[in-house]
């Protein structure tokens, strides 16, 4: 027969004194155990109570480790499967007696009987413990009460095994921390004063040292008894250790009664931290007394409690600074879960302003299963701030992202219509589906015409630099109408007015007050350069004829960088258009103004020339090209407009020059260096016949025929045959 305290009480002891360091491997242990299982069927009774112990040996290394709920849920599982094993080994014993009365008797005297029926109390017994543990982590009372409930229903049923003492016992002890989870100490106190009384035969037994604690314990939450804090720093015994925590908050009641400081408290908990149970659990019922504890000397633990007390105060510049000192001596790295504490690191850093480190902070958080919705939001609020403060394609790009993931994860949040409005930005579908939902948000609504005007300016801006009119035109309107939504207030500052006229202009509006509406606005605008460069643009685009070259002559000089940039700008567009009179016209009129500005100056020279080229005034665009050669003789462009120009008016020698110095002015074999050869032997076999020296071109030129397109290979060996390269 068993001793009245099995091994596995004894185990029990001790992991209920206080939390031990984590068990090593369980996971392998309880996947071994589970594999076992399955050859339930042909164990012997002993067996079944050598399982039953090594169950009870997996419960308490998990409760040992504070095994999370799932991994608790797992081994309870597992202890039905067993259980269900031992009812049927029972069923089998007593099918095989055929019903012999006397057999019957015999089994139920014999030791497999009492192994059995071990196993069979044993397993609920450790359930019970199980059930204990999962009230203790359950997060509200619908799954805490029912846990405590199962735990006490388990308990019980093992109370009344008369024939297992240890297991008795061990459930007297558990019916007590069930009434002590519940709130109720005066039970709690009774059911341990009764154990007290059956085990004071055996004051050896270590489960009578656990009840004496456990008696001390709730002395001490009476505020009946506190011993001195014993001398050192080294280790502490579980036991004394989990009396120390009782007394420091014991303490700490008694001295907010007396509104007097708990000093005695401080050291007991720093005691208790420097001998390495600090966990969670301890954690918070000190975050619980916070304010007792700001400013103690309890070592980094007291650097995190006095950020959360200026956290809770609002007091951001003392929570990050106290937060830097925590992460500086590794307050992160604490066998603590910290995300809370981090993400409230990443609030106050936010609060002052901080975006890249608030975002550094908080971007890790994100897929936390405690604090992750509230960091997607902070990430959110973060990005917004920095793309506000520091405009860029990087900063919008992670606003993006940001307000797609918070959106996802907390759609109805009071905040998520900021989220709508900063994925407004666009012109699809999309963008009006979040603008719509931002627009039924008070705090939002207002800022609903600001995006859409934001959207067509980009589309504006996007068009203009592709040189599309029409695109250009469109936005423009769109722009016009967002405008006109806005409030009148809004509508009247100068950058709105000064926008307003370029987008009018821009959407094909031509009136007579315009040039005074620029003239009042550039008065305005004043030297303010964003501004002046709209005007600008406007201006040029507004105006035409004398009116255009007119504005044009009274440019300043010399003219500002805008200026230059803009009209070169304005005529790059009239050239696409194949308006080349005005081109023409106002390149004329400009060259004198950017007389200073030589590489301006040649720019306006040669688009006057491909102008005049196009309109077909061949003697003026060589009268001009001739004129660029002469200023600019080392200019490629320069050269080719003289030589094209020349070949237009018919002077062969003056083409030949141009295509002949273009050529050694470049890289032979180049597409610029071929196009000139060739150009240059076409011209000359046309005039003076088939040469010999036109092969010699024309072989070097050869060297290259991979490199050329098909037009050009064509053209090679057209002018071979002309010249009679081929033989």
């Amino acid at each position: 027969m068993r001793g009245p305290l099995p091994t596995a009480v004894v185990m029990l002891a001790l992991l209920i004194a206080c939390a031990a360091p984590p068990a090593r491997g369980e996971d392998e242990a309880v996947q071994a155990f589970a594999a076992r299982l399955s050859e339930a069927a042909q164990w012997d009774a002993a067996h079944f109570s050598e399982r039953a112990d090594a169950f009870g040996k997996l419960v308490s290394a998990a409760r040992d480790a504070m095994a999370a709920a799932p991994a608790q849920q797992r081994l309870r599982e597992l202890g039905d499967e067993l259980h269900a094993a031992c009812r049927a080994r029972i069923r089998a014993l007593e099918a095989a007696t055929g019903e012999d009365e006397a057999k019957l008797e015999d089994l139920y005297r014999s030791q497999q009987w009492y192994e059995i029926n071990y196993a069979l109390a044993a397993v609920r017994y450790w359930q019970a413990w199980i059930d204990l543990a999962l009230a203790g982590t359950a997060a509200d009372d619908a799954a805490r009460v029912p846990a405590l409930s199962r735990a006490e229903r388990g308990f019980q049923s093992t109370a009344v095994r008369i024939l297992y003492p240890g297991l008795v016992y061990g459930s007297w002890l558990g019916m007590a921390y069930v009434e002590r989870a519940r709130g109720d100490d005066a039970a709690a106190q009774k059911r341990l004063e009764l154990l007290a009384g059956a085990l004071a035969t055996d004051p050896d037994n270590p489960l009578a040292k656990l009840v004496a604690d456990e008696l001390a314990l709730l002395a001490v939450r009476r505020g009946e008894a506190v011993s001195p804090l014993p001398a050192g720093k080294g280790k502490l015994e579980p036991a004394l250790a989990r009396r120390l925590q009782e007394e420091a908050f014991a303490l700490l009641e008694e001295r907010r009664s007396e509104g007097i400081a708990a000093l005695e408290a401080a050291e007991r908990l720093r005691r208790l931290i420097d001998a390495g149970y600090l966990d969670d659990a301890l954690l918070a019922r000190m975050l619980a007394w916070r304010d007792e504890l700001v400013g103690r000397d309890l070592g980094t633990v007291g650097l995190l409690l006095d950020a959360e007390y200026a956290a809770a105060h609002e007091q951001y510049e003392t929570t990050v600074l106290k937060y830097r000192e925590f992460a500086a001596k590794g307050g992160f790295e604490l066998p603590i879960n910290t995300a809370a504490f981090r993400y409230n690191y990443a609030v106050a850093l936010h609060r002052l302003g901080y975006e890249r480190e608030a975002l550094e902070v908080a971007m890790p958080l994100r897929e936390d299963r405690e604090v992750g919705p509230a960091a997607r939001k902070l990430v959110f609020l973060a990005a917004e701030r920095r793309n506000r403060e520091q405009p860029g394609a990087a900063n919008r790009a992670a606003l993006t992202r940001a307000a797609s993931e918070f959106l996802a994860s907390s759609p109805d949040d009071e905040d998520a219509a900021f989220a709508h409005l900063a994925l407004a930005g666009g012109g699809d579908a999309a963008a009006r589906t979040h603008l719509a939902a931002a627009r039924r948000d008070a705090r939002t609504r207002a800022a609903v015409e600001g995006v859409r005007l934001d959207a067509a300016v980009a589309a504006f801006t996007d068009a203009a630099a592709r040189n599309d009119l029409a695109a250009r035109a469109s936005a423009a309107r769109a722009a016009l109408a967002a405008i006109d939504a806005l409030p009148r207030a809004e509508r009247r500052t100068l950058p709105l007015r000064v926008l307003a006229l370029q987008l009018r202009v821009a959407a094909g509006t031509r009136d007579e007050r315009i040039p005074d509406e620029l003239q009042e606005l550039r008065e305005a605008a004043g030297a303010d350069p964003a501004l002046v460069r709209v005007l600008v643009w406007t201006a040029l685009r507004a105006l035409s004829g004398e009116a255009l070259l007119a504005h044009v002559a009274a440019l300043p000089q010399p003219p500002a960088a805008a200026e230059a940039d803009e009209l070169v700008a304005f005529l790059q567009e009239r050239e696409q258009a194949r308006d080349y009179t005005t081109l023409a016209a106002v390149a004329e009129r400009a060259v004198p103004v950017f007389a200073t500005q030589p590489d301006v100056a040649r720019q306006l020279v040669l688009m006057r020339h491909r102008a005049l080229t196009a309109l077909g005034r061949d003697a003026e665009a060589f009268a001009i090209a001739l004129g660029l050669v002469q200023s600019y003789p080392d200019s490629g462009d320069a050269w080719f407009a003289y030589a094209s120009s020349a070949e237009r008016s018919g002077d062969i020698f003056a083409a030949d020059r141009g295509w002949a110095r273009i050529a050694a002015a470049t890289p032979e074999g180049s597409d610029r260096w071929l196009d000139a050869t060739l150009r240059r032997v076409a011209l000359l076999s046309r005039t003076a016949g088939a040469q010999a020296a036109h092969c010699d071109l024309l072989a070097r030129a050869d060297l290259y025929r991979e490199r050329m397109n098909a037009a050009r290979g064509r053209q090679l060996a057209q002018l071979e045959r002309e010249n009679r390269c081929d033989g």
